[in-house]
C-alpha cells in the first residue's frame, strides 16, 4: 500500500503508529477527523513516506526527533491539532520538503538557532502557536522560501539585518512581542510583496515597494518617506496606530492600483489629500484621529474619488463647507451592488487587513470588508454650513455619521431615498426645521441619533421611526410627540415651553405671572388679588416693586381702621 487516504471519515479512538511505519506507504491523509488521537513515532521511523496531512484531528505529544528520519517527506501538514513541546532541529534534514505547516497547536520554545538543508521550503507556516526568542535570520535565507508565517507567538526581541536575494513574497509577523526598528534589508527583498508586522512594538521609518504593507498597531515615528514613486504594484497601505508625524507623502499618487489608505490614529498634519481622487480604484480612505486641517477640497477641483466606499475623516480638524463637487463623482457610493455567489470582500483574496467603522453608536471592527458596504465618517471636526442635498443620491451608503461639527440648515430632504442606509447620526450640530417624513421611507435604518441640534415640530411616527427612543432627540426642545413626553399642538408644535431655561423662556414666564395676577384680582377681588400678587411678586419680581405693593398694603389697611372702631 502506497496511499491511505482516511480523510473526513469521522474517526474515533486512538490511531495505531505502526500504520506509520508501512514500508511502501507515500502518503497518509487523515485530516477531518476530530476525534481521532495519537502520536507521531518517537524512534524507528524512517519510511518512504513523502505527504502527511494530519490537520484538524487530536494527534498530540511531541513531534519527534525522528521527523527528520523521512528524508523523501516533501509535505507536512499538522494544522490545529494538540501537539506540544519544540520544533526539533531534524527538520532541517528534510531536504526535499517543500510545506511544512504546524499551525495552531501549543507549540513553545524557540526556534532552531540554526538551519540548513531546507533549500525547496517554498512555505513555513508556525503560526498560532506559544514559540518565544527571536526571529532567526536563517529564515530570511532559505533560497526558495516564498511564505513565511509566524504570526500570534510570543516572539520577541528586534529582527537582525540579513542579506539574501531569495524569493520571499509574504512574511507574517503580526501579534508578536517583535520591537526595535525595521530592518531595511526586509525592503529590500526584491520579490516581497505582502509584509504584515501589525501589533509588536517596532520603530523606525516606513519604505516600500511592496503590493500590501501592514505595519498598523506598533511605534512607528516619524515621517513616511517619500518612496512610493516606483511602487506601482501596491495595493494595500496600513499604517494605522502608530506614532507617524509630517504629510502624507505625494508620491502615493502614482500608485495606480492602490485599494486601500489607511493611516489613522497617528500624527499626522496635512490637508486634506485631494490628489489621491486621481487614483481609479481607490476604495478606502481612512483619516481619523490626526492632525489633519483646513478645508477638504477647492470647489473648482477635479478629484473624483469614483471608486471610494468607505471615507473617515473623523478627529481631526477640517474646516469649511461639504463641498458640493467632491460628492457629485462619487460613483461608487451611489451604485447598489449586490452578491450573486455568497459573501465577496473587498481586495479579494490578498486583502486581510480590518477597519474601525462607527456605526450604531459605537466603533466596530470590520475584519474584511465587504464589497456592498459603504460609510461616510466627518465626526467630530469644525465643517459648517448646509449638508449638500446630493449625498440623497447615495443609495448604497449604509453608515453616514456628520456628528460634532457645527452644521446649519435643515436635514435634506433627498436622504429619504438612501435606502440602503442603516446608521444615521447627525448630533451635536445646529440643524434647525422640521424632521423630513421623507426619512420613513429608509426601511433599513436600525440607528438614528438627531439630539442636540435645533430641530422643531413633530417627530415622524411609522416604520422604523417607532423603534427609536428619546434618546435620538434629546437636545431639541422645540421638538413634540412621541417618544417624547412633550405633546403637540393642532400646528405640529410644542404645547408648552421646553423646560430648560434661556431668556426666551423666563420672558415668557414673566408674563405667565402676570396673567395669573390679574385673573386672581379680578375673581377674588383687589384685596386678594393683590395679596397673591405680593406673593408671587417677591419671588420674582425687582424689590422696588415689591416695596411699591407694601406701600399700598398699608395705606389701605389705614382707611379701614375708623369703621373698625365703630
Amino acid at each position: 500500500m502506497t496511499a491511505l487516504d482516511l480523510s473526513g471519515a469521522s474517526l474515533q479512538g486512538n490511531f495505531p503508529d505502526e500504520i506509520f511505519r508501512l514500508p511502501n506507504l507515500q502518503a497518509l491523509y487523515l485530516y477531518g477527523n476530530s476525534k481521532l488521537t495519537g502520536y507521531l513515532p518517537n524512534s524507528n521511523w524512517s519510511s518512504p513516506l513523502r505527504k502527511l496531512y494530519l490537520s484538524s484531528t487530536n494527534f498530540g505529544g511531541k513531534i519527534p526527533d525522528s521527523i527528520g528520519n523521512l528524508l523523501l517527506l516533501e509535505i507536512v501538514h499538522i494544522e490545529g491539532c494538540s501537539f506540544t513541546g519544540s520544533i526539533p532541529t531534524s527538520i532541517g534534514n528534510l531536504t526535499r520538503a517543500t510545506e511544512i505547516v504546524f499551525v495552531s497547536n501549543h507549540l513553545t520554545g524557540h526556534l532552531p538557532h540554526h538551519v540548513s538543508g531546507l533549500s525547496y521550503l517554498t512555505t513555513l507556516d508556525l503560526s498560532g502557536n506559544s514559540l518565544q526568542g527571536r526571529v532567526p535570520t536563517w529564515l530570511f535565507t532559505l533560497p526558495s522560501l516564498v511564505s513565511l508565517d509566524l504570526s500570534n507567538n510570543m516572539l520577541n526581541g528586534p529582527i537582525n539585518p540579513f542579506q539574501s536575494p531569495n524569493s520571499l513574497q509574504e512574511v507574517r509577523l503580526q501579534k508578536n512581542e517583535i520591537h526595535g526598528t525595521i530592518p531595511s534589508s526586509i525592503f529590500q527583498l526584491v520579490n516581497l510583496t505582502y509584509l504584515d508586522l501589525t501589533s509588536n512594538n517596532l520603530s523606525g521609518t516606513v519604505n516600500t515597494q511592496l503590493i500590501i504593507l501592514d505595519l498598523k498597531n506598533n511605534s512607528l515615528e516619524g515621517h513616511i518617506h517619500d518612496t512610493f514613486a516606483n511602487a506601482s504594484s501596491l495595493r494595500s497601505l496600513d499604517l494605522n496606530s502608530n506614532k507617524l508625524e509630517g504629510p502624507l507623502p505625494r508620491s502615493l499618487a502614482n500608485c495606480s492600483v492602490l485599494q486601500v489608505v489607511n493611516v489613522g490614529n497617528n500624527m499626522i498634519s496635512d490637508r486634506f489629500p485631494c490628489w489621491l481622487g486621481y487614483l481609479p480604484v481607490l476604495k478606502i480612505l481612512v483619516l481619523r484621529s490626526n492632525r489633519f486641517y483646513g478645508p477638504l477640497c477647492k470647489s473648482n477641483s477635479t478629484f473624483t474619488f469614483q471608486a471610494l466606499q468607505i471615507i473617515d475623516l473623523s478627529h481631526n480638524e477640517f474646516t469649511g463647507f461639504l463641498p458640493r463637487t467632491i460628492f457629485v463623482s462619487m460613483e461608487a457610493m451611489k451604485n447598489v451592488e449586490e452578491m450573486e455567489f455568497g459573501p465577496q470582500y473587498i481586495g479579494g483574496f490578498y486583502y486581510k487587513d480590518s477597519v474601525t467603522v462607527a456605526m450604531k453608536g459605537r466603533d466596530v471592527l470590520l475584519y474584511k470588508i465587504l464589497i456592498i458596504f459603504r460609510a461616510m465618517d466627518f465626526l467630530s471636526n469644525r465643517f459648517n454650513g448646509e449638508i449638500p442635498e446630493v449625498l440623497g443620491n447615495f443609495k448604497s451608503l449604509k453608515v453616514l455619521n456628520l456628528s460634532h461639527n457645527g452644521l446649519t440648515g435643515n436635514i435634506p430632504v433627498s436622504f429619504g431615498i438612501m435606502t440602503a442606509l442603516e446608521s444615521l447620526d447627525l448630533s451635536f450640530n445646529k440643524l434647525h426645521g422640521r424632521i423630513p417624513e421623507q426619512l420613513l421611507g429608509i426601511t433599513d435604518l436600525a440607528s438614528l441619533n438627531l439630539s442636540y441640534n435645533r430641530l422643531r415640530g413633530r417627530i415622524p411616527r411609522g416604520s422604523q421611526f417607532n423603534t427609536f427612543d428619546n434618546d435620538s432627540y434629546i437636545g431639541n426642545i422645540h421638538l413634540c410627540g412621541e417618544p417624547l413626553t412633550v405633546t403637540c399642538s393642532n400646528d405640529g408644535l410644542p404645547k408648552a415651553p421646553p423646560s430648560a431655561s434661556t431668556d426666551h423662556e423666563e420672558d415668557e414666564t414673566t408674563s405667565w405671572f402676570d396673567w395669573k395676577v390679574a385673573k386672581l384680582g379680578f375673581a377674588s377681588g383687589v384685596v386678594i388679588g393683590l395679596s397673591i400678587g405680593y406673593i408671587l411678586l417677591s419671588i420674582g419680581r425687582p424689590r422696588w416693586l415689591v416695596k411699591m405693593v407694601e406701600r399700598d398694603q398699608q395705606k389701605k389697611v389705614r382707611r379701614r381702621r375708623p369703621r373698625d372702631r365703630m
